[in-house]
C-alpha cells in the first residue's frame, strides 16, 4: 500500500466531489451538518458495548469498511 500526501489526498477528495456536482452544497452550514451526522451514525455503533467490545469492531475489516466506503 502507498502512503499518500495530505496534498494528493485533498486533490482526490477535490476530484469526488467535482465529479459529482458537490461543491454547490460545500458551504459551512451543510458541511457542519453533515459531519455530526456521520459522526451520530459511527457513535451508533459503539452504543451499549463494552470498551473491549467497541475496540474488537474498531480493529475489524467490516467497522472499517461501513465508514470508509460506504
Amino acid at each position: 500500500m502507498t502512503l499518500m500526501t495530505l496534498k494528493q489526498v485533498m486533490e482526490k477528495i477535490i476530484q469526488f466531489r467535482d465529479e459529482r456536482d458537490w461543491k454547490k452544497y460545500h458551504q459551512p452550514l451543510n458541511l457542519a451538518q453533515s459531519i455530526v451526522i456521520e459522526a451520530a451514525e459511527l457513535l451508533e455503533e459503539f452504543q451499549w458495548k463494552s470498551e473491549q467490545e467497541t475496540i474488537t469492531y474498531a480493529k475489524s475489516k467490516e467497522g472499517i469498511q461501513q465508514f470508509l466506503f460506504s
